[in-house]
């Protein structure tokens, strides 16, 4: 598997990084102990060298969203669209490709010509399961995977194959749709490779969010209230991740920072959408700008929320981890930390020290089962 966090054999981590590219996947392929291969394709690796590989069995494109404007010529969403379509593209003959039937530029690519979806599988999922276009693809025999009565299930026409219970997968907390999206893309993706959905139900079932996957939307209990560690810095992910705080009794609070090569307009819709998902904000800075001048994406931010959202209190506190050791006394008394970190392991590692306890859920911190301090397995590197 390669990932932005890291290149993994056989679940163990042999390379740590951003390994998006396609000398990573290469460098999977290349060995002939591996009998499948995971490989996240990165918009940056494409433009400048390509994919990696010739075919693949299965693709999967959850989403495509505003980020990278203004990187490597690309001007807006349909260039991004354009480029991420060669993953689409490149699926083989009879094999399949799973869309986001919720997210118009993601389910748009089984319509672009160079893409001919006639030669393959089209598998789309919808959280929801009343998107139109899910709902006239099934109907018209194509195949399917949502959430109804409380459970993944499997669709194609009027068939119906109940996967696995929504309440038995860690990950799903209520209200989150992101997370329910990654299952749907997920079971899609392995059953298509020939996995039975009963093995993909159990890896749901035993995917733990802290341990699996630290860095993304875990969970830490201070107090009376939570941290949660999320690597987002775009304006979907900060939408995204504020789910988790809806249903929250106390404030919900973010420290946000966006990184320094996103074009201006973009770092001024990332304020926009933290502005319109959070009760405050405290606005970090990079240690990496990125091309900017100190605070100068800091002074962004904090100026589009005072002419957006005057009424959200928002300032510059320079870096995450200061935001962190002075918002934890508010944690303590009840408050909810979202925390878009640049560096995990720093995080991570000040949580635990000022007493945090890593839970798998916001039903375990609810009851004060907490886990065991982890220490991260694969410190995500920058996006």
């Amino acid at each position: 598997m390669t990932t932005t966090d890291g290149v993994y054999t056989g679940g163990e981590l042999v390379r740590p990084g951003d390994n998006t590219g396609p000398l990573s996947a290469r460098a999977v392929l290349a060995d002939p102990l591996v009998t499948a291969a995971v490989l996240e394709t990165a918009r940056g690796g494409i433009l400048r060298r390509g994919l990696g590989y010739d075919w693949s069995d299965v693709a999967v494109v959850t989403n495509v969203t505003l980020d990278h404007v203004g990187q490597d010529g690309i001007e807006d969403v349909d260039d991004l669209v354009w480029i991420k379509s060669l993953v689409a593209e490149r699926v083989r003959d009879g094999g399949t490709l799973v869309l986001n039937a919720e997210d118009p530029e993601s389910a748009g690519m089984a319509a672009l010509e160079r893409v001919d979806a006639s030669r393959l599988e089209v598998a789309y999922f919808s959280s929801s399961g009343t998107a139109p276009l899910y709902c006239r693809h099934v109907a018209a025999g194509g195949l399917g995977y949502a959430a109804k009565d409380g459970a993944i299930v499997q669709e194609r026409g009027r068939e119906r194959r109940p996967i696995v219970p929504v309440a038995d997968v860690p990950v799903l907390e209520p209200g989150t749709r992101f997370q329910l999206e990654n299952c749907l893309a997920a079971v899609a993706a392995a059953v298509a490779m020939g996995c039975e959905p009963e093995a993909a139900a159990r890896g749901l079932m035993t995917f733990a969010g802290g341990h699996h996957n630290p860095g993304r939307a875990n969970l830490y209990a201070l107090g009376a209230g939570c941290v949660v560690l999320d690597y987002g810095h775009n304006p979907a992910a900060f939408r995204a991740s504020a789910e988790l705080g809806e249903g929250w009794a106390g404030p919900v609070v973010a420290v946000v920072g966006v990184p320094g090569d996103r074009r201006d307009d973009v770092i001024r819709e990332a304020a926009r959408a933290a502005a319109a998902s959070f009760d405050r904000l405290l606005v970090r800075e990079d240690v990496d700008r990125r091309g900017r001048a100190p605070g100068e994406v800091a002074r962004l931010i904090v100026e589009e929320v005072a002419c957006s959202a005057p009424d959200v209190p928002c300032e510059h506190v320079g870096d995450a981890l200061t935001a962190l050791r002075r918002l934890a006394p508010e944690v303590a008394a009840g408050t909810m930390v979202v925390l878009y970190y640049e560096r995990f392991d720093e995080a991570h590692e000040a949580l635990l020290g000022l007493g945090a306890t890593p839970v798998e859920s916001l039903a375990a911190l609810r009851q004060g089962a907490g886990a065991p301090p982890h220490r991260a397995e694969r410190p995500p590197a920058g996006g």
